[in-house]
């Protein structure tokens, strides 16, 4: 193909890219260096500079998402001022209405996936893994250094803020799945019971359903924060969401554990009254002012879903099992902030910590009670 053909290079596809193309009037192809889920990459010899770069070519759908093409031009503009021996350099962003690339350093030697499938086992060794590691770190430690608005970006206030409600509700998570780890080691070692039989079996799809959606909404967050490297795939973190979405589906999706806690209450309810009693033991500890609010909103809320509960029944089955899904979040946020209490009057006590109290109250502004009139 010659370049009278392809013009500037920008009226082709990714598709019809061949060796030896120039493109943007200043790029020869030389070879694929690989592909994935954010575009191709290409090696290039950079005419106008005399050097070797790669292409790092974006899908069209991106190319034509004004919103995501400008957050990765932002993201790139800031990656330009990133110089550490373990970073790629990053040299330019060129794009047009059709077509998009990104221009950075090229390092000459093969891939993780090529150096794996050479090993023995198949599997790098841990003193090689750990090598990479400290270098990743260096480079880590050096881009969080990085300044925006003139100060450091981990030391803005609303960057901390968002940071401490991500960590609230990985606390909270925290504290509910090892509660029905603890029953159920209990369980399996016949030391278990009555009592915490019922509770175990009604914390279980309460628990996977309401930490599942807590994972996935806390990644997500987390993978903003990147910016665009939480986007491209390169990055590896897009993965985490990825994995993070598992759950909410192989576990149970959330409406099927929904319908499950509803039938876990068990006869006469005993389930929810097995609850109620640990929520009342979690609480009965709890005596610094600074929790009050907290442990009034757990009360609050589970006296609302008792009383949804009852209403709902009333209507009939449609009604209860439309409202499955708040109720079931409810006793599971609700639960969360309880054991949240309870640990954070354990820290003030045994450590002199208030920081547990903050995630605490800051845990229980977020929304605890979800439910719903049960006629709407």
């Amino acid at each position: 193909m010659s370049d009278d053909a392809v013009g500037n290079g920008l009226d082709v596809t990714l598709r019809e890219f061949i060796s030896g193309q120039k493109l943007f009037n200043r790029y020869r192809l030389v070879k694929t260096l690989g592909r994935g889920g954010m575009g191709i990459v290409w090696l290039a010899r950079d005419e106008e500079l005399e050097r070797n770069v790669a292409l790092k070519f974006l899908p069209d759908p991106v190319v034509h998402n004004r919103t995501v093409l400008d957050d990765l031009k932002r993201e790139t503009r800031r990656s330009l001022e990133l110089t550490h021996k373990n970073i790629v350099r990053i040299y330019d962003f060129i794009h047009d209405e059709t077509s998009g690339c990104i221009s950075m350093e090229y390092i000459d030697g093969d891939t993780l996936s090529n150096l794996r499938a050479d090993k023995p086992r198949k599997v790098f060794e841990p003193d090689e893994l750990a090598e990479w590691v400290s270098q990743l770190c260096d480079a880590l430690d050096y881009a969080h250094k990085r300044t925006a608005f003139g100060a450091l970006l981990s030391e803005k206030p609303l960057h901390m803020d968002t940071l401490a409600d991500l960590q609230a509700e990985t606390e909270a998570a925290f504290q509910l799945a090892f509660l029905v780890a603890e029953l159920t080691g209990r369980a399996e070692t016949k030391e278990i019971i009555e009592g915490q039989s019922l509770l175990l079996r009604l914390l279980t799809p309460l628990m996977k359903l309401t930490t599942g959606k807590q994972v996935v909404a806390v990644v997500s967050e987390v993978l903003e924060a990147f910016g665009g490297a939480g986007y491209v795939e390169d990055t590896g973190l897009p993965m985490l969401l990825r994995d993070a979405q598992v759950l909410p589906i192989w576990e149970g999706t959330t409406n099927v554990l929904a319908l499950d806690a509803l039938r876990a209450l068990g006869a006469g309810d005993k389930g929810f009254y097995a609850l109620k009693a640990e929520v009342a033991r979690c609480l009965a500890s709890v005596h610094d002012h600074r929790l009050a609010e907290p442990a009034r909103i757990v009360q609050s809320a589970l006296a609302h879903a008792e009383s949804w509960l009852a209403e709902a029944r009333k209507a009939g089955t449609p009604v209860v099992e439309a409202g499955a899904r708040r109720f079931a979040l409810t006793l599971g946020r609700a639960t969360e902030l309880a054991l949240l209490c309870k640990h954070a009057q354990w820290s003030l006590e045994d450590d002199g910590d208030v920081r547990a109290i903050s995630a605490a109250r800051r845990f229980g502004a977020f929304g605890i009670d979800l439910l719903t009139p049960a006629n709407l």
